[in-house]
């Protein structure tokens, strides 16, 4: 025995018996045999491969290491001491690992180090012990100083690690996972094997509210390499693993009679925090970091990692269990028993064919079924594993009923129940019997084999052949009028349905599948894109006829699991386009954030296909990536839990229906490249409030939300989540499809203007619209254009209307009428005629003039006048009953044929000749004169889509004039049903004809009358104005432009000159243009600025702009590029003058700037500042008048007087910014916030090298007597808030803005300016907001004269923002509802307790809520 060992020994007999020091010799041999008896404790490292990850160390640089902790027998950490360790063991050992490759190209064995460790502290709360050894296997205690023996034991470690050399050689970087000893494939998930049991359960009384009040559940705590419990961080745990895995457990019985697998619920649970936050996935065994912990924060400490397995709430009365009953899941002495399969007594066809016994008549019919057994694979399970897991099979449930072959029997067939096993599919049956014992059956079978195929069938007997005259090639069906259900493989199948269409698989009033044939496995993926929990789902199919009826054929149960369910990533399928690019057509989405590939195999994506992520409801986020130009039909539509949405700037197209029924989707952002919106792109989204649109876009403009084109001549897109009435522009004369549709808070409109269009479905399902007011000069109503305006009663139509579209008014849905509705109108006006046809009630409040009748009066039937008792009696009320007969009399007479060939059709644009061709190509013939075509022919002209199973929309038709006939009256009719003709209203040109088409035929003719003019819709232009102008040369509406703001079209930068224009809002003239130098570089600011002072002086300069450059001089000469770069402050010990000047990349040089220090001997410094300050104990009071030049303002960086600034000020283009260096001055003139108010200049006051102020003389509103005082030295008292003081100011006039900018240094971006103002001497909350990445933001809640304070803290002021965001809303609820029944930590609890009692509840959120709706 060595030395140190003896010694130890010595110390132990000492600490064991309590000898005295003066026996210990004798004593001595007795103790030192049995310490030299112990042996070490032995660590079986079993994990591979080994995953480490680079993180950052305590010194900065980077660490890639692992380490796992190991529980040793008799040692408990936090209680055992290092001397009870010593006395239980001699030392430690590791065995089980070995460096043989890795994942990093270049990792060596000799950058690899191993290390065993002891960490011990003085309690169970501290670290402060550390002993190890180095890349050995065994840690021998005898070896460990005696320092540590009275402190615990804290932990035992093996640690593996990569030198620190080799992670700077191998360019290792932050994050970077390495995978030890792998087989080339990693790992991304952390795998837990979990033993199947016995499990033992005891049932108690719950702790938290359920419907039961009963509790039972299996927790199993495990570790994970590389991760310790209380110390490693979520981020650390996320570097190392995406998730974690859990094997092992499979539910194969219990002892309480009845409980299945669908009683049980397996859980994987994360506790993280300082609180112990409880996350947890249910019905699984594998949790995703990123997608199912989304809301952990990285820095929360990992606490506990466990898998449990939990009764259902619902299964203890179920089951009859009771609180203190106990019972074991799989327990050891359960045997296999027989699985009792049920056949389903469905139709079963089968032909007569050969037989290959060779005996009897030679012929066979048999009836086969597939068998399923829970827990085995096809293909995979064996037959060992399938002996082990059930005795044997029993088939029951099928019954004979009915055959097709008159005089079959069900004693005409014998059973048999057969097994194919091997890889060359061996058959082994049991005949004559419903029963297969696998042990007989399989005897001569290796356990090995793997089990092929079950299948259970019924031959008819060789008699019936003969007594039935049943001949080869025969087809008999038996039990014809059923249909069976089965599953086999995670592949529904069922028998064809006669007569169906197809088939549809349902779960709870959700289609998951539609199928032309009769089998689905397309299920599995619907149920992961409709967020559906692992678990045991009853699956029904339906049959579906051409007349759109169901039928239920049955049900199905299917458990879904991480074994059935599809990949965890998201797959997506594509077709070619003919420019070498593909459309996404569709795809399997399986995580909430949905990123759309760039390419797929190695092609562009550049568009989404129609319906390509229809009712995808698990996507919360969308990223379009660059290079997609279009967005199809309904690609996006129904994704009800959409959230955010990045579109490209390459986007050009969105088409209708795209993003409709988005109902959680609050706002959209238009690309600058988007040329063409559809109807409804964004309709019935009833959380949105806001579409936005880049300013570069020429053909879209977002106004207060609402989407128009460029020229606001037509109303794109309303969002439905705007609450209130809204006034539509009066430059709008087009209302498009679908504008409004789905506005739920929408509740009037009024109508302004010019317009003259109402597209189709415009303002459909607006349910709370009740008042609106159409304006004299609209034209057109397009189809369904108010239906489900169930809160107007009652609607006044102008008579300029002569055009209707199909069930535009009084319809709450598709040929269902709203009751109690009625029409306001004229006598024989359009809406007159539609009232009759559609029998609703019509109020006449005039006739019309001739040039609003569109239709024949001369055959137009009136009926008996009925009086309405609810109308006023001077209102002329007349309801037209009979139909009129729409004769167009002789006038077809005076038409001739037109040429045709050249008809564009079109939804938003008329199309090209190509069109043409393909229409011709489609129709099978030449487009020609004299020929009629219906709609739907016409609608294949469209050379952007094929509507050819018919058109919901409005079509635009444009029919070519011949010149032989401009000059005439142009007619375009339809053909009613019974054979009579319609007019139909259109625009006239002098070389074409417009109408919109909805369902009908359509003919057109000219007449020999005289020319009307038509003129133009687009704006004809010279510098003197723009106009409207027909082909005949006939203007219109002259009208002088109107200048728009400046539009920039090239920036200005150092180097060169920028280029901008204005042009006018209504026609797009350019009207004026022009070069312009890039704005200079903010003058900086020396600090202090000049002064005298003894010993030294040191001297910093600062510049408002972030990536401003600075150059400097100290001997008074004027600094250029080559002068000395500012990089911290310097330095005086001699009298200087310093000149400074600052550049940065898109602005021009600063202005010089100057500051001259000169040095005295003896006194104290008095440059620090620029001279002495005033106002010391007053704040608000004005500096002196004796104040030295060194305390004058800075203007642009040049001393100067408050005169001199008000006059410079100006002389300033309006919307300037300047920068006014305070130098000790505290409060700004009247006269100079009366010049920043007048030129709307943005004035930053610096106050000093930490913060400004930013005054935007556009929002002051009386600029007559305003000034603003900064208090340079405390009045108020703050030191009773939290946070850091940021300043104080006086406000003396009332016409501060309500919101004042402040600016800090970026180094404090992310805290919350909270602003306070001064009350009876206590300080109360105004307002906060956040300052952003430059230490910038605008504090609302300046309400008038007064002394105000905004301190910086990390914590929003704001009463009952709980999640400290700086906004009140129903999260914040959430927040202290979830705080006060213990599952989240609460960010903000200061401010949580809204009603003073001391505590966080649910008082408080409900009083949140009440100040969050107001």
């Amino acid at each position: 025995m060595n030395l140190k060992r003896a010694i130890s020994a010595v110390c132990a007999a000492a600490v064991l018996v309590s000898t005295p020091l003066s026996d210990l010799p004798a004593q001595f041999s007795a103790y030192s045999h049995a310490y030299a008896a112990l042996t070490e404790f032995r660590y079986e490292f079993s994990q591979s491969p080994v995953a480490m990850a680079v993180q950052s160390a305590d010194d900065g640089s980077l660490k890639c290491e692992v380490v796992t902790r190991f529980p040793a027998d008799g040692v408990t950490n936090g209680v055992t001491t290092v001397a009870e360790l010593r006395r239980l063991y001699s030392g430690l050992t590791v065995n089980g690992f070995e460096f043989s490759n890795s994942s990093l190209e270049g990792l060596t064995a000799e950058d690899i180090h191993t290390s065993i460790s002891v960490l011990s502290g003085t309690d169970s709360n501290s670290y402060d012990g550390w002993y190890a050894v180095t890349d050995k296997d065994t840690l021998d205690f005898a070896d460990m100083p005696a320092d540590n023996d009275s402190k615990v034991v804290q932990s035992l470690s093996f640690h593996i690690y990569i030198d620190g050399g080799a992670v700077s050689r191998l360019g290792m970087k932050l994050g970077d996972r390495i995978y030890l000893n792998s087989d080339g494939s990693g790992f991304s998930y952390y795998t837990h094997t979990e033993p199947s049991g016995p499990i033992t359960m005891t049932v108690t009384e719950a702790t938290w509210e359920n419907n039961s009040g009963m509790s039972c559940a299996y927790n199993s705590d495990f570790e994970i390499p590389g991760v310790t419990k209380g110390v490693t961080t979520f981020g650390e745990l996320k570097a190392l693993y995406d998730g974690i895995k859990v094997e092992g457990y499979e539910f194969m019985g219990s002892t309480v009679e009845g409980m299945t697998e669908t009683d049980l619920v397996p859980t994987i649970v994360l506790m993280t925090g300082s609180d112990w936050n409880w996350k947890a996935v249910y019905n699984t065994t594998k949790m995703n970091f990123s997608s199912d912990l989304a809301d952990v924060a990285d820095d929360d400490i990992v606490q506990s990692i466990a898998f449990s397995i939990s009764v259902q709430d619902d299964s203890f009365a179920k089951l009859g269990l009771k609180i203190g009953d106990s019972f074991v899941v799989n327990p050891e002495e359960s045997e296999p028993d027989y699985y009792t399969y049920k056949l389903l007594s469905g139709r079963c066809t089968a032909e007569v064919v050969k037989s290959n016994s060779g005996q009897g008549t030679g012929l066979e019919c048999t009836f086969m079924a597939p068998i399923s057994l829970p827990g085995v694979k096809m293909g995979e399970t064996t037959v060992g594993e399938l002996k082990k897991r059930f005795l044997g099979v029993k088939v029951e449930g099928f019954e004979f009923r009915e055959s097709t072959v008159e005089g079959l029997t069900a004693d005409d067939f014998f059973l048999a129940t057969a097994i194919m096993t091997g890889e060359n599919w061996d058959w082994n049956a049991a005949y004559m019997t419903n029963t297969m014992t696998f042990s007989d059956v399989l005897k001569d079978v290796p356990d090995s084999d793997v089990v092929q195929e079950m299948r259970s069938q019924m031959a008819i007997t060789d008699d019936a052949f003969t007594r039935l005259g049943l001949k080869l090639g025969d087809i008999i069906t038996i039990n014809q009028n059923d249909i069976r259900i089965f599953l086999v493989d995670d592949t529904i199948m069922w028998d064809e349905a006669d007569g169906a269409d197809h088939y549809e698989v349902c779960h709870d009033g959700i289609t998951l599948d539609y199928c032309y044939t009769n089998n689905s496995t397309n299920f599995r993926t619907a149920m992961a894109m409709n967020g559906l929990k692992y678990g045991t789902y009853t699956l029904e199919i339906y049959a579906v006829y051409a007349d759109n009826t169901r039928k239920l054929l049955g049900s199905v149960d299917y458990k879904y699991d991480e074994n059935t369910a599809d990949s965890d990533s998201n797959t997506f399928i594509y077709s070619d386009n003919p420019d070498g690019t593909i459309t996404i057509t569709g795809g399997t989405i399986v995580t909430p954030k949905l990123e759309i590939p760039a390419e797929l195999d190695g092609k562009k994506v550049s568009a989404i296909g129609n319906s390509a992520f229809l009712f995808q409801s698990f996507i919360t986020d969308l990223v379009i990536p660059e290079g997609v130009k279009s967005l199809d039909w309904y690609c996006f539509n129904t994704c009800e839990n959409l959230e955010t949405v990045t579109l490209p700037d390459s986007l050009e197209f969105i088409d209708s229906w795209a993003f409709e029924r988005c109902s959680k989707l609050k706002t959209i952002s238009i690309p600058a490249n988007v040329t063409r919106i559809n109807g409804g792109a964004f309709a019935q989204n009833s959380s949105m409030t806001s579409i936005t649109c880049d300013p570069a876009n020429k053909n879209y403009v977002s106004v207060d939300g609402v989407l128009f084109t460029k020229d606001m001549k037509e109303l794109v897109a309303y969002p439905g989540g705007i609450q209130g009435g809204y006034t539509v522009p009066a430059t709008v004369n087009h209302i498009g499809d679908a504008a409004f549709y789905g506005a739920l808070g929408l509740d009037s409109v009024t109508i302004l203007g010019n317009l003259d269009f109402i597209g189709f479905e415009a303002f459909a399902e607006c349910s709370k619209l009740t008042d609106v007011a159409i304006r004299d000069g609209v034209n057109y109503v397009g189809y369904w254009a108010f239906r489900g305006c169930d809160g107007i009663k009652t609607l006044t139509v102008p008579q300029s209307v002569t055009n209707i579209g199909n069930q535009a008014f009084g319809f709450a849905y598709a040929d269902q009428k709203m009751s109690g509705f009625s029409l306001r109108g004229y006598k024989d006006s359009a809406v007159n005629f539609y009232a009759i046809r559609h029998d609703i009630p019509f109020i006449c409040i005039g006739e019309a003039s001739e040039d609003n009748k569109p239709f024949d009066k001369d055959n137009a039937k009136e009926s008996e006048v009925e009086t309405n008792p609810d109308t006023p009696e001077d209102e002329k009320i007349t309801t037209i009953i009979a139909t009129p007969a729409f004769n167009m009399k002789d006038k077809s007479e005076a038409g001739v044929g037109l040429d045709l060939s050249k008809v564009k059709v079109k939804a938003k644009e008329i199309y090209d000749e190509e069109g043409i061709k393909r229409a011709e190509e489609a129709l099978g013939t030449e487009i020609s004169a004299n020929k009629k075509y219906s709609l739907l022919d016409l609608t294949l002209i469209n050379g952007d889509k094929d509507y050819s199973n018919g058109y919901d929309g409005l079509v635009e038709v444009v029919i070519p004039i011949p010149k032989g006939h401009r000059g005439k009256t142009f007619y375009c009719y339809r053909l009613l049903d019974d054979g009579t003709k319609e007019l139909i209203p259109g625009k006239q040109r002098e070389d074409s004809y417009v109408v919109y088409l909805e369902h009908f035929s359509v003919y057109a003719f000219v007449a020999d009358e005289e020319h009307t003019c038509v003129f133009s819709e687009s704006w004809d232009n010279d510098k003197s104005g723009h106009w409207h102008e027909c082909a005949c040369g006939k203007t219109t509406e002259p009208e002088a432009h109107i200048a728009g703001d400046w539009i920039t079209d090239v920036e200005a930068a150092a180097a060169e000159d920028g280029h901008r224009y204005k042009e006018c809002t209504i026609c797009g003239y350019i009207m004026e243009e022009e070069t312009f130098k890039a704005e200079k570089t903010a003058a900086p600011v020396i600090s202090p600025n000049g002064g005298t002072f003894t010993g030294s002086q040191t001297v910093t300069i600062t510049c408002a702009a972030p990536d401003a450059v600075i150059y400097y001089t100290t001997d008074g000469t004027t600094p250029t590029v080559d002068s000395t770069k500012y990089a911290g402050g310097f330095t005086l010990t001699a009298s200087a003058a310093v000149k400074a000047f600052a550049v940065s990349a898109d602005a021009a040089a600063s202005d010089i700037v100057t500051a001259v220090f000169t040095k005295k001997s003896g006194g104290s410094s008095s440059g620090s500042s620029g001279g002495s300050s005033s106002g010391s104990s007053g704040g608000s009071s004005r500096p002196s008048s004796a104040k030295t030049e060194e305390t004058k303002p800075a203007f642009n960086g040049k001393e100067t007087s408050w005169a001199d600034i008000a006059g410079s000020i100006t002389k300033l283009a309006e919307g300037g910014t300047v920068t006014i260096s305070l130098n000790g001055n505290y409060t700004v003139p009247a006269e100079v916030m009366k010049a920043v108010a007048d030129k709307k200049i943005k004035a930053v006051f610096v106050v000093d090298s930490l913060k400004s102020w930013v005054i935007n003389g556009s929002q002051i509103k009386n600029a007559a007597a305003v000034d603003l005082t900064l208090i340079q030295t405390q009045k108020l008292k703050t030191g009773g808030l939290a946070g850091t003081e940021g300043v104080q100011f006086t406000v003396s006039s009332a016409d501060i803005p309500a919101g004042i900018a402040v600016s800090f240094k970026a180094d404090f971006a992310g805290r919350f300016a909270n602003l306070y103002k001064s009350a009876d001497g206590k300080l109360v909350f105004m307002g906060c907001a956040k300052l952003d990445s430059t230490g910038k933001a605008t504090v609302p809640g300046i309400d008038g004269k007064g002394d105000y304070a905004v301190m910086l803290s990390e914590l929003s002021a704001l009463p009952g923002d709980m999640n400290n965001d700086g906004i009140l809303n129903a999260l914040d609820a959430s927040e202290i509802l979830k705080y006060s029944v213990g599952i989240s930590a609460g960010a903000n609890l200061a401010a949580a307790d809204l009603n003073g009692d001391g505590t966080v509840n649910a008082s408080d959120a409900a009083a949140v809520l009440r100040m969050a709706v107001g």
